[in-house]
Protein backbone atom coordinates (compact mmCIF):
# COMPACT_ATOMS: atom_id res chain seq x y z
CA UNK A 1 0.00 0.00 0.00
CA UNK A 2 2.78 2.58 1.09
CA UNK A 3 4.59 1.55 -2.13
CA UNK A 4 1.83 2.46 -4.47
CA UNK A 5 0.88 5.56 -2.19
CA UNK A 6 4.73 6.81 -3.28
CA UNK A 7 4.25 5.69 -6.53
CA UNK A 8 0.74 8.00 -7.09
CA UNK A 9 2.60 10.75 -5.41
CA UNK A 10 5.43 10.72 -8.25
CA UNK A 11 3.22 10.77 -10.64
CA UNK A 12 1.02 13.62 -9.18
CA UNK A 13 4.36 15.75 -8.49
CA UNK A 14 4.65 16.32 -12.19
CA UNK A 15 1.14 17.37 -12.65
CA UNK A 16 0.36 20.68 -11.22
CA UNK A 17 -3.46 20.98 -11.32
CA UNK A 18 -3.59 17.19 -9.78
CA UNK A 19 -1.75 18.55 -7.05
CA UNK A 20 -4.05 21.59 -6.68
CA UNK A 21 -7.02 18.60 -6.80
CA UNK A 22 -5.35 16.43 -4.03
CA UNK A 23 -4.62 19.25 -1.68
CA UNK A 24 -7.84 20.66 -2.12
CA UNK A 25 -9.55 16.87 -1.30
CA UNK A 26 -7.19 17.05 2.19
CA UNK A 27 -8.93 20.34 2.38
CA UNK A 28 -12.51 19.49 2.21
CA UNK A 29 -12.05 16.74 4.72
CA UNK A 30 -10.21 18.46 7.38
CA UNK A 31 -13.15 21.21 7.03
CA UNK A 32 -15.65 18.65 7.70
CA UNK A 33 -14.23 16.83 10.35
CA UNK A 34 -13.36 20.67 12.05
CA UNK A 35 -17.43 21.45 11.73
CA UNK A 36 -17.81 18.15 13.51
CA UNK A 37 -16.18 18.84 16.40
CA UNK A 38 -17.21 19.79 19.78
CA UNK A 39 -15.64 23.56 20.84
CA UNK A 40 -12.82 24.14 20.83
CA UNK A 41 -12.46 22.93 17.17
CA UNK A 42 -8.99 22.93 17.12
CA UNK A 43 -9.02 20.21 20.06
CA UNK A 44 -9.66 16.43 19.49
CA UNK A 45 -11.57 13.85 21.68
CA UNK A 46 -10.67 10.73 20.35
CA UNK A 47 -13.63 8.50 21.09
CA UNK A 48 -13.69 6.04 24.25
CA UNK A 49 -12.99 2.02 23.08
CA UNK A 50 -13.38 2.90 19.75
CA UNK A 51 -9.65 2.59 18.95
CA UNK A 52 -6.77 0.08 20.77
CA UNK A 53 -3.64 1.65 20.05
CA UNK A 54 -2.38 4.91 18.61
CA UNK A 55 0.51 5.19 16.42
CA UNK A 56 2.70 8.66 16.88
CA UNK A 57 4.67 10.22 14.54
CA UNK A 58 6.56 12.74 15.50
CA UNK A 59 8.31 15.26 13.06
CA UNK A 60 8.94 14.77 9.49
CA UNK A 61 10.10 17.36 7.71
CA UNK A 62 9.88 16.13 4.53
CA UNK A 63 12.03 13.25 4.73
CA UNK A 64 9.03 10.82 3.42
CA UNK A 65 11.93 8.07 3.27
CA UNK A 66 12.29 7.63 6.76
CA UNK A 67 8.27 7.91 7.33
CA UNK A 68 7.53 5.02 4.55
CA UNK A 69 10.25 3.14 6.20
CA UNK A 70 9.07 3.43 9.66
CA UNK A 71 5.35 2.85 8.52
CA UNK A 72 6.17 -0.17 6.41
CA UNK A 73 8.38 -1.21 9.50
CA UNK A 74 5.09 -1.34 11.99
CA UNK A 75 2.80 -2.74 9.28
CA UNK A 76 0.58 0.61 9.22
CA UNK A 77 -2.01 -0.64 7.11
CA UNK A 78 -3.03 -3.34 9.00
CA UNK A 79 -3.00 -1.43 11.87
CA UNK A 80 -5.37 1.00 10.94
CA UNK A 81 -7.56 -1.69 9.20
CA UNK A 82 -7.85 -3.12 12.52
CA UNK A 83 -9.19 -0.34 14.59
CA UNK A 84 -5.86 1.45 15.41
CA UNK A 85 -5.03 5.49 15.40
CA UNK A 86 -2.06 7.00 12.93
CA UNK A 87 -1.47 10.22 14.82
CA UNK A 88 0.89 12.87 13.37
CA UNK A 89 2.67 15.67 15.96
CA UNK A 90 2.92 18.02 13.56
CA UNK A 91 5.51 19.50 11.38
CA UNK A 92 5.46 17.92 7.70
CA UNK A 93 7.46 20.56 5.85
CA UNK A 94 10.13 22.61 5.84
CA UNK A 95 14.17 21.26 5.47
CA UNK A 96 13.97 18.36 4.14
CA UNK A 97 13.85 17.74 0.52
CA UNK A 98 10.27 16.12 0.17
CA UNK A 99 8.17 18.57 1.33
CA UNK A 100 5.40 18.67 -1.11
CA UNK A 101 5.30 14.50 -1.27
CA UNK A 102 5.00 14.31 2.91
CA UNK A 103 1.84 16.59 2.13
CA UNK A 104 0.64 14.58 -0.17
CA UNK A 105 1.06 11.55 1.05
CA UNK A 106 -0.47 12.64 4.12
CA UNK A 107 -3.44 13.90 1.77
CA UNK A 108 -3.39 10.47 0.74
CA UNK A 109 -3.76 8.54 4.02
CA UNK A 110 -6.17 10.70 5.29
CA UNK A 111 -8.46 10.49 2.44
CA UNK A 112 -8.20 6.40 2.39
CA UNK A 113 -8.33 6.28 6.00
CA UNK A 114 -10.70 9.61 7.85
CA UNK A 115 -10.50 9.44 11.50
CA UNK A 116 -8.40 6.77 12.31
CA UNK A 117 -5.61 9.26 10.89
CA UNK A 118 -5.22 12.58 13.23
CA UNK A 119 -3.17 15.08 11.55
CA UNK A 120 -1.64 17.59 14.46
CA UNK A 121 -0.47 20.95 13.68
CA UNK A 122 3.51 21.58 13.83
CA UNK A 123 4.73 25.44 14.24
CA UNK A 124 6.12 25.08 10.86
CA UNK A 125 2.43 24.74 9.81
CA UNK A 126 2.08 28.41 9.22
CA UNK A 127 -1.81 29.87 9.20
CA UNK A 128 -3.21 32.91 7.58
CA UNK A 129 -1.72 36.11 9.30
CA UNK A 130 0.38 33.82 11.86
CA UNK A 131 1.77 35.51 14.82
CA UNK A 132 4.51 32.61 14.97
CA UNK A 133 8.18 32.93 13.55
CA UNK A 134 9.43 30.16 11.91
CA UNK A 135 12.86 29.84 10.13
CA UNK A 136 13.52 28.16 8.02
CA UNK A 137 10.30 28.59 5.86
CA UNK A 138 11.56 27.12 2.79
CA UNK A 139 8.51 25.49 1.77
CA UNK A 140 7.06 28.14 -0.77
CA UNK A 141 10.56 28.33 -1.77
CA UNK A 142 10.10 24.55 -2.74
CA UNK A 143 7.21 25.13 -4.68
CA UNK A 144 7.85 28.50 -6.73
CA UNK A 145 11.28 26.44 -7.84
CA UNK A 146 9.14 23.58 -9.28
CA UNK A 147 5.55 25.32 -10.19
CA UNK A 148 6.86 29.03 -10.93
CA UNK A 149 3.57 30.59 -10.33
CA UNK A 150 1.52 27.77 -9.63
CA UNK A 151 3.62 27.32 -6.93
CA UNK A 152 2.29 30.46 -5.12
CA UNK A 153 -1.25 28.86 -5.56
CA UNK A 154 -0.21 25.32 -4.23
CA UNK A 155 1.51 27.23 -1.00
CA UNK A 156 -2.00 29.16 -0.72
CA UNK A 157 -4.19 26.22 -0.69
CA UNK A 158 -1.29 24.77 1.84
CA UNK A 159 -2.20 27.49 4.24
CA UNK A 160 -5.36 26.70 4.17
CA UNK A 161 -5.03 23.76 5.22
CA UNK A 162 -2.83 24.28 7.81
CA UNK A 163 -5.56 26.94 9.29
CA UNK A 164 -7.51 23.44 9.91
CA UNK A 165 -5.18 21.13 11.40
CA UNK A 166 -6.32 20.52 14.80
CA UNK A 167 -3.63 21.36 17.52
CA UNK A 168 -3.82 18.85 20.29
CA UNK A 169 -5.85 15.42 20.40
CA UNK A 170 -6.93 13.89 24.07
CA UNK A 171 -7.77 10.11 24.94
CA UNK A 172 -9.35 10.83 28.59
CA UNK A 173 -7.68 9.10 31.46
CA UNK A 174 -4.56 8.06 28.94
CA UNK A 175 -2.94 10.56 26.50
CA UNK A 176 -2.84 14.47 25.45
CA UNK A 177 -1.12 14.33 22.29
CA UNK A 178 0.55 17.85 21.59
CA UNK A 179 3.39 19.50 18.81
CA UNK A 180 4.93 21.43 21.37
CA UNK A 181 4.39 21.02 24.86
CA UNK A 182 1.24 21.88 27.55
CA UNK A 183 0.11 25.49 28.09
CA UNK A 184 2.01 26.91 31.38
CA UNK A 185 -0.71 29.48 31.72
CA UNK A 186 -4.05 28.37 31.49
CA UNK A 187 -2.56 25.01 33.42
CA UNK A 188 -1.67 27.34 36.34
CA UNK A 189 -4.92 29.20 36.39
CA UNK A 190 -7.62 28.31 37.74
CA UNK A 191 -9.08 26.62 34.77
CA UNK A 192 -9.66 22.46 36.19
CA UNK A 193 -11.56 21.20 32.81
CA UNK A 194 -9.04 19.93 30.04
CA UNK A 195 -11.25 21.38 27.20
CA UNK A 196 -10.77 25.06 28.74
CA UNK A 197 -6.70 24.43 29.52
CA UNK A 198 -6.56 23.31 25.84
CA UNK A 199 -8.55 25.90 24.35
CA UNK A 200 -6.27 27.64 21.99
CA UNK A 201 -8.86 28.57 19.24
CA UNK A 202 -9.02 32.45 20.51
CA UNK A 203 -6.01 32.42 22.28
CA UNK A 204 -2.84 33.06 20.79
CA UNK A 205 -0.86 32.69 23.34
CA UNK A 206 -2.33 29.30 24.47
CA UNK A 207 -1.56 28.22 20.70
CA UNK A 208 1.88 29.69 20.76
CA UNK A 209 2.56 27.61 24.04
CA UNK A 210 0.87 23.82 22.19
CA UNK A 211 3.35 24.25 19.65
CA UNK A 212 6.48 25.94 20.90
CA UNK A 213 7.05 24.98 24.34
CA UNK A 214 9.61 22.12 25.38
CA UNK A 215 10.28 20.43 28.55
CA UNK A 216 13.34 21.24 31.12
CA UNK A 217 14.61 18.92 34.10
CA UNK A 218 16.04 22.27 35.42
CA UNK A 219 14.51 21.60 39.45
CA UNK A 220 15.02 25.61 39.64
CA UNK A 221 12.20 25.81 37.11
CA UNK A 222 8.75 26.06 36.94
CA UNK A 223 8.34 27.72 33.88
CA UNK A 224 10.65 30.59 31.78
CA UNK A 225 10.85 31.95 28.66
CA UNK A 226 12.19 29.76 25.98
CA UNK A 227 15.52 30.50 23.55
CA UNK A 228 13.46 29.68 20.73
CA UNK A 229 11.91 33.17 20.92
CA UNK A 230 8.34 31.50 21.50
CA UNK A 231 6.80 29.65 23.82
CA UNK A 232 8.12 28.51 27.16
CA UNK A 233 10.45 26.08 28.99
CA UNK A 234 8.25 24.29 31.42
CA UNK A 235 9.06 21.80 34.49
CA UNK A 236 8.00 18.94 36.10
CA UNK A 237 5.89 20.69 38.61
CA UNK A 238 3.84 21.94 36.17
CA UNK A 239 3.29 18.39 34.37
CA UNK A 240 1.97 17.06 38.04
CA UNK A 241 -0.51 19.72 38.27
CA UNK A 242 -1.63 19.06 34.32
CA UNK A 243 -1.89 15.74 34.89
CA UNK A 244 -3.87 16.20 38.28
CA UNK A 245 -6.21 18.34 36.41
CA UNK A 246 -6.95 15.85 33.21
CA UNK A 247 -6.55 12.17 34.38
CA UNK A 248 -4.14 11.81 31.74
CA UNK A 249 -1.09 9.74 32.38
CA UNK A 250 1.26 11.26 29.53
CA UNK A 251 2.09 13.75 27.36
CA UNK A 252 2.98 12.93 24.04
CA UNK A 253 4.86 15.81 21.88
CA UNK A 254 7.35 16.30 19.34
CA UNK A 255 9.13 19.70 18.52
CA UNK A 256 12.54 18.53 19.27
CA UNK A 257 15.49 16.84 17.42
CA UNK A 258 16.31 14.40 19.89
CA UNK A 259 19.44 11.66 18.86
CA UNK A 260 18.05 8.18 20.01
CA UNK A 261 14.79 9.78 18.28
CA UNK A 262 12.47 9.69 21.54
CA UNK A 263 13.44 11.12 25.05
CA UNK A 264 11.42 10.97 28.36
CA UNK A 265 11.23 14.20 30.86
CA UNK A 266 9.24 14.31 34.50
CA UNK A 267 9.76 10.79 35.42
CA UNK A 268 8.51 9.38 31.95
CA UNK A 269 5.59 11.11 31.77
CA UNK A 270 6.58 13.45 28.96
CA UNK A 271 7.31 11.79 25.83
CA UNK A 272 9.05 13.53 22.97
CA UNK A 273 9.13 11.65 19.25
CA UNK A 274 11.25 12.26 16.29
CA UNK A 275 10.77 11.10 13.09
CA UNK A 276 12.78 12.14 10.44
CA UNK A 277 16.70 12.00 9.89
CA UNK A 278 19.27 13.72 8.07
CA UNK A 279 20.77 16.92 7.85
CA UNK A 280 20.89 19.53 9.88
CA UNK A 281 20.12 17.17 12.95
CA UNK A 282 22.42 13.69 12.11
CA UNK A 283 20.51 12.43 15.15
CA UNK A 284 21.24 8.14 15.12
CA UNK A 285 17.81 7.20 14.98
CA UNK A 286 13.99 8.29 14.01
CA UNK A 287 11.13 6.74 16.35
CA UNK A 288 7.55 5.83 16.52
CA UNK A 289 5.55 4.95 19.28
CA UNK A 290 2.61 2.19 19.89
CA UNK A 291 0.60 3.85 22.55
CA UNK A 292 -2.32 0.92 24.25
CA UNK A 293 -5.20 3.43 24.57
CA UNK A 294 -6.83 1.15 26.84
CA UNK A 295 -4.66 -0.83 28.67
CA UNK A 296 -1.62 1.82 29.14
CA UNK A 297 0.13 1.80 32.65
CA UNK A 298 3.48 3.84 31.75
CA UNK A 299 6.39 4.29 29.03
CA UNK A 300 7.78 0.71 27.51
CA UNK A 301 10.86 0.92 25.46
CA UNK A 302 9.23 -2.40 23.72
CA UNK A 303 6.64 -0.53 22.38
CA UNK A 304 9.18 2.50 20.33
CA UNK A 305 9.93 1.60 16.22
CA UNK A 306 13.72 2.84 15.75
CA UNK A 307 14.75 3.06 12.33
Amino acid sequence: MLRDLEREITSLVKKPREVILELMSLKEVLMEEHMSRKRPKGLVEIEPHKYREAIVIGDIHGDLDTLVQILSYIDVEKILKDGGLLVFLGDYIDRGDKQLETMLFIALLKKRYRGNVITLRGNHEIKSLDFLPVHPHDYPEILRAIYGGEGDEIYGISRGIFDLLPYAAIYRDTVVFLHGGIPVLSTTSYWSDFRCILDADHDKRTLEEILCNDPTEDPDIGYASSPRGAGFLWGEAITNEFIKKTGVKIIVRGHEAVREGYKLNHGARVLTIFSRKGAPYYNAYAAAYRLDLEGFSGFSKEHLVLV
